[in-house]
């Protein structure tokens, strides 16, 4: 099955067990959807499933495939709002992103959305060469809010728009990484 076929099985799932609503496109996406998100697309995954005694499947006992989990679930549930009828600007959850141009190396782009790679492609269309990078993502519950923290953490000039100057990518990171869960809520 591809993984398409299973976001999308996952998402009836959500509807007919009432974990997500039928008739409310603009529900607010909490930890607790991601984890059922995560939960139910791992038990269409062969060989995955949880045991009977409820013990975690092997993929998600990993962090890293955890995070990216994650972010897959925020993406095809927001993606799932916006068929419904949500505008991106309605979903208050998205993307966290940075973005990095070789041509200033001291400087990271931060933004939000709810589509970085299509936001990344609009960066390339400034640059011949296109190389906009993207350094770091994140699915956030709130991506204005974190967004705003961030800028305000690392100090950002309003002259150079949402650019950070003279600040590592790993602070950066970090500092997101200490905002969001690292591990599902069914191992804490």
């Amino acid at each position: 099955m591809i993984p398409q076929e299973k976001a999308s099985l996952t998402i009836s799932e959500l509807l007919k067990r009432g974990v997500i609503p039928a008739n409310n496109y603009l529900f607010d996406i909490t930890e607790s959807h991601l984890d059922s998100f995560i939960q139910i697309y791992d038990s269409y995954s062969e060989g995955k499933r949880r045991t009977s005694k409820g013990e975690v499947s092997k993929v998600y006992k990993n962090r890293i495939n955890y995070t990216f989990a994650r972010k897959m679930a925020g993406r095809d549930l927001v993606a799932f709002k916006v068929e419904r009828g949500a505008k991106t600007n309605q979903c208050k959850e998205g993307f966290v992103y940075s973005i990095a141009n070789p041509a200033w190396p001291n400087f990271l782009k931060v933004g939000m959305s709810s589509n970085v790679d299509k936001r990344l492609a609009g960066y390339q269309t400034y640059s011949p060469l296109r190389d906009y990078k993207r350094v770091h993502y994140e699915f956030v519950l709130n991506k204005r809010q974190t967004e705003k923290d961030i800028l305000n953490k690392f100090n950002y000039s309003l002259e150079n728009g949402e650019w950070i100057k003279n600040t590592s990518v790993e602070e950066i990171i970090a500092y997101v990484n200490s905002k969001i869960p690292r591990v599902p809520s069914w191992i804490v």
